[in-house]
């Protein structure tokens, strides 16, 4: 899965998922694994999880004399976080495997993850999810960047599908998926 996006010397943190898969539905968490491989012991918090729903999409208008005016636009949608506590707010030096369970609400309808395209991409239309991992240092001067991203992180892009319920219809004596 790539060695993260860890910015610190001789650091980095890995995602895994279970099962080496990154399509999930929203009845189940994702269960993965966070690797961290550090030459040094670092004082942090915990891991911030988080997945967030990415819009992202592009639409071509024409004015009068046939200029072409693009209207491109990307926004975060929707966002979850969870955390998990290190113990005695340390991450030790050497390789450490931190297990997950990331769960979604019952009360949060998402949809699907899709890509769309217009035949002569006129508009395009994308629902991302990324799924991110990142650790919370106790000294924000040692480990953050200059926009206030940890320097020990990973992002991997997932697919979200809802789980459609099933209906019996007596009528037909047929399972029909909604």
């Amino acid at each position: 899965m790539g060695q993260g996006k860890s910015k610190l010397d001789g650091t980095t943190m890995t995602i895994v998922f279970e099962g080496d898969s990154r399509a999930f539905d929203a009845n189940h968490p994702i269960v993965g694994t966070i690797n961290i491989d550090t030459n040094q012991a670092i004082p942090a918090y915990g891991i911030q999880l988080k997945l967030e729903l990415i819009d992202s999409s592009k639409e071509v208008d024409y004015g009068d004399k046939g200029q072409r005016y693009p209207h491109i636009w990307k926004r975060r949608v929707w966002e979850l976080n969870q955390m998990i506590d290190l113990a005695e707010n340390v991450c030790p030096a050497g390789q450490t495997s931190i297990p997950f369970s990331f769960h979604i609400p019952d009360s949060v309808n998402l949809p699907q993850s899709f890509y769309f395209a217009e035949r002569w991409a006129e508009f395009r239309c994308k629902l991302r999810y990324f799924f991110k991992a990142q650790l919370v240092p106790v000294n924000t001067d040692l480990l953050n960047n200059e926009w206030g991203k940890c320097k020990v992180r990973d992002r991997q892009r997932v697919h979200i599908c809802p789980v459609r319920p099933v209906v019996n219809d007596p009528q037909f004596n047929v399972v029909v998926p909604f």
